[in-house]
Formats: structure tokens, C-alpha cells, sequence
């Protein structure tokens, strides 16, 4: 067992260069490519010809205008670090609702069936990973200096 802060010993050494470069801005890369995600799920609830397309019954209380907004407005926060844990948080709790309810044809729980249906859960996990760690180095809640 080595220690946490020590450099770890590179399986192909000769490689390093490849990814160096990019290592600093890995985290941020993620951020933005998730938040690119839920902008683009919002941005076609809102402004597509039918936002209820992919609609999950569990949500209707919020219709897919509000779904729209949540996922709009949080993904670009997300996308620009900025109050990233509170819109992650959104996120987070909108795809909770969508994996655990249930879909259209009774097919049970999103949860349970093949891979499409994990998708929910997929962004769930990945909005609750960003609440956890928030903007991170590269995302203007640090420009700001502030951040929930």
C-alpha cells in the first residue's frame, strides 16, 4: 500500500504525453458535456414541436414545460459551474422521479429494463457526482469565490 498523494508508477510510461496536457481539465470536461445534456433535453421540451415526447407520467404535476425549464436553466448553470450545486441538486431530484416512476405500457420500474430505461439513473448519478463535488477548479463559482 502506497500513499494517497504519491505519484502512481505508469503501467506504459512512454504514453503520459498523450494525456497529460488534459488531465487538469478532466473533471471539467464532464461537467460540461452533462450539463450540455440536460440543456439539450430542456432546450427540446421547450422549443421542439413536441415537448412531451419522452414525457414521464410520474412528473406530470411539473408538465413537460417545467421539466423543460428545470432541465434547461440547470444544465446551462451546470455547463458554467455556476451555483452548480444547487442546479445539480434540481437535476438530481427530476431524474430521481423519472428513474424511479413508471414508464407509459406498464412496463415497471425505468430501473429494470434494458438500456435505454438506465438512462434516468444514468444522469441521476451524474448530477448527484456534480452535487457532491460541485464546479470544481474550472467553473465560474470559483471565478465568483462562492459556492454552496
Amino acid at each position: 500500500m502506497g500513499d494517497a498523494g504519491a505519484p502512481m508508477r505508469k503501467y506504459w510510461p512512454g504514453v503520459v504525453w498523450t494525456y497529460r496536457a488534459f488531465e487538469p481539465y478532466a473533471y471539467a470536461m464532464m461537467r460540461i458535456f452533462a450539463g450540455a445534456i440536460f440543456f439539450s433535453h430542456g432546450f427540446a421540451r421547450l422549443f421542439m414541436t413536441n415537448p412531451s415526447y419522452g414525457f414521464n407520467p410520474s412528473v406530470a404535476w411539473l408538465t413537460p414545460t417545467g421539466v423543460g425549464l428545470i432541465e434547461f436553466v440547470g444544465g446551462a448553470l451546470l455547463t458554467l459551474g455556476l451555483l452548480t450545486r444547487p442546479a445539480a441538486l434540481m437535476l438530481m431530484l427530476l431524474w430521481a422521479l423519472f428513474a424511479l416512476g413508471f414508464t407509459p405500457a406498464s412496463k415497471g420500474s425505468w430501473l429494470m429494463f434494458g438500456a435505454f430505461d438506465r438512462y434516468p439513473v444514468t444522469l441521476m448519478l451524474l448530477a448527484f457526482a456534480f452535487l457532491m463535488r460541485g464546479g470544481g477548479r474550472y467553473s465560474l463559482d470559483r471565478r465568483v469565490g462562492r459556492e454552496f
